[in-house]
């Protein structure tokens, strides 16, 4: 029986690193959710613009150009999320799908003099997971066989930023403005396995649920230049983030032998608190206005290097730049268009050949369209967001690598209203 059960604790490390680690509120991902209305059907190129209630994101110096208090909200109407381990278990595919509704920002505005003071709430990630794969005829060991099999797994991820912006136009064409966010993430995994039949070996399972808090400050500095209604060129500097997280897990296993009629089962609970750290980083924004009512915009975003561990497992997050660029054309006084293109270039670590746990590596590309309203006090905005990923996973155990493929669906809807 203890064989079996190193089998079974095999198939639940290839679960547990081959998927729910590296969704851990994108440890390793900077784009995973496009933030407010206009800003994200131009695929968050918004840097150089930042002309509404979502600039306390993207850049809080573009507050300083909004001279009527105004209150944005934007949501992700529905967000369908889809990740593919090709070949990994038992030659079958592992597939998860997480469908998720969330607002993504909410803002209100207001003038103070020269200054404008803003309060945010933001959703950059979100996972909502429900995942059910069945096996028949599973060979754990050779010669040792189970009728049936189950993986049932639950994630959610999920991550708040709240918080005050401030800014301050220092001369007619040059503006400076700073967010201070309060980090809050809740996660939560459970996983069930199971495995029963033949050979004696009547029964095999085991739970697993981990839920992590993780709290900690944001800051980041903004910059707007527009030297001309022509132009502008924007500057948005993170701050590295210092996170403080509790981890409380609960672990059942149990067996049942048939023919000897031995039922086993253990219980064990721990809760453990540690800090983790979110990298500091930079964007570059650039905005042309060739005509009136035409926008084109261009964000390279840079985001540096840090390493801490997570329940005795090292995070090594790499350095790594991505880049988006969005358009918008009003096609009637009222009406607007948009488009955008942007990356979300992994920051894991390239994987080696090793028997060593490593996080998956996946790169993804995505496009955003979509359609406004606006008239004197309001906005109304609609859209959608595709974007496909492909990259690696590998076996702990024995260092083979796997293909894995991703894809993101997102609807969602914004409006402003200007008071």
């Amino acid at each position: 029986m203890r064989t079996v059960w190193k089998a079974l604790a095999v198939c639940f490390a290839v679960l547990v690193f081959g998927f729910v680690s590296p969704a851990m509120a994108g440890v390793y991902t900077y784009s995973d959710v496009m933030i407010g209305g206009r800003s994200a059907q131009m695929g968050g190129a918004y840097t150089g613009v930042a002309e509404d209630g979502s600039a306390a994101y993207f850049n809080p110096a573009g507050l300083g150009q909004i001279t009527t208090p105004s209150m944005s909200i934007s949501a992700n109407g529905l967000d369908i999320q889809t990740y593919t381990l090709e070949k990994r278990l038992f030659e079958q595919d592992l597939t998860f799908r997480s469908n998720a509704f969330y607002p993504s920002a909410w803002s209100v505005v207001q003038s103070l003099g020269e200054y404008r003071l803003a309060f945010s709430a933001i959703v950059p990630s979100n996972l909502d997971v429900i995942s059910t794969t069945n096996f028949r005829n599973v060979e754990l060991l050779p010669g040792q066989f189970f009728d049936v099999g189950l993986i049932d797994s639950r994630i959610k991820d999920r991550v708040y930023l709240i918080g005050p912006s401030l800014a301050y136009r220092i001369t007619p064409t040059l503006m400076v403005g700073a967010t201070l966010y309060y980090w809050y993430g809740e996660a939560l995994r459970e996983t069930t396995l199971f495995f029963g039949g033949a050979s004696g070996q009547s029964q095999v399972g085991q739970f697993s649920r981990t839920s992590t808090t993780t709290h900690g400050l944001l800051g980041q500095i903004g910059f707007l230049a527009k030297p001309s209604e022509r132009y502008a060129v924007g500057l948005l500097l993170r701050a590295p983030v210092p996170l403080d997280q509790t981890i409380k897990t609960d672990n059942q296993e149990y067996s049942f032998d048939a023919t000897s009629g031995i039922f086993t089962n253990s219980f064990s609970q721990s809760e453990t608190s540690q800090s983790a750290r979110r990298p500091p980083g930079a964007t570059l924004g650039l905005a042309l206005h060739p005509s009136l009512g035409r926008t084109f915009s261009f964000d390279l975003s840079y985001y540096g290097s840090a390493g801490y561990s997570v329940s005795s497992r090292e995070i090594d997050i790499r350095p790594v730049w991505n880049a988006a660029f969005g358009f918008e054309e009003v096609i009637r006084p009222k009406f607007p268009i948009r488009f955008g293109l942007y990356t979300n270039r992994s920051a894991a670590p390239r994987l080696n050949d090793r028997p060593t746990v490593q996080d998956d590596r996946v790169d993804s590309y995505g496009a955003t369209l979509g359609a406004g309203y606006i008239d004197e006090l309001s906005t109304f905005d609609v859209g959608m967001r595709y974007a496909l990923g492909k990259g690696k996973t590998k076996d702990a155990t024995t260092g083979e690598h796997f293909d894995v493929k991703s894809q993101v669906l997102t609807f969602f809807v914004s409006g402003s209203v200007l008071f």
